[in-house]
């Protein structure tokens, strides 16, 4: 399945926005400089999305799980694979002193996805002008398939999912994960729409 190049770039635009403000509010929390690189994006249907992760990043992944709701709305995930997320965790938790470093991780894991998904979910709701909510993040460490069937389980308008590379850059480490987005096919005709109006507004202000 091909997303238009069009599509693509708008999007890439996008996303690449909010991770600069992802960026940022990382290097806060970390204090250290942390880049996260101009993504790219792609487009598969669901019964193909398993079998794409699974050469990415292995059958089992950490993922930090937001549900986005509005006028468009879906699931949107940060997938990293485990040694990715070792790194990334303990980056948060250098400085800190805990009893369990297991549950501090997670929390650690928690804060981190939620910056990512909320800056570059929600800065497209904002360009575009549309309202996004979302739900409390969910961490978990599991198989990409059960990861899956969780979320389209008594959800048959689930269609799509927006793939998108994501590379953290931290000093002289460079951490890979993807940022899944997955949508129904009618919040993705309504967001192809909405790019059509913002790149409009783009070129007649």
């Amino acid at each position: 399945m091909q997303i238009a190049k069009l599509d693509r770039d708008r999007l890439t635009e996008l996303i690449n926005i909010g991770y600069g403000r992802a960026a940022d509010s990382l290097s806060k929390l970390v204090g250290k400089r942390i880049v996260l690189n101009a993504p790219t994006v792609e487009l598969h249907a669901m019964q193909h999305l398993s079998q794409a992760l699974v050469k990415l990043v292995g059958k089992e992944v950490s993922s930090v799980h937001q549900i986005f709701s509005g006028a468009v709305g879906g699931h949107a995930l940060l997938l990293l694979d485990h040694q990715s997320a070792d790194v990334l965790t303990a980056l948060l938790l250098k400085d800190a002193k805990v009893e369990d470093r297991r549950a501090a991780g997670r929390e650690a894991l928690t804060e981190m996805g939620n910056i990512v998904l909320q800056s570059a979910i929600g800065i497209c709701g904002n360009m575009l002008k549309l309202q996004v909510g979302f739900s409390v993040p969910n961490v978990s460490l599991e198989a990409i398939d059960d990861l899956l069937k969780s979320i389209v389980v008594g959800d048959a308008e689930l269609k799509f999912a927006l793939l998108i590379d994501t590379r953290f850059q931290v000093a002289d480490q460079e951490v890979s994960g993807y940022l899944a987005v997955v949508l129904g096919l009618t919040s993705y005709s309504l967001l192809l729409t909405e790019l059509d109006k913002w790149e409009g507004r783009q070129i007649w202000p």
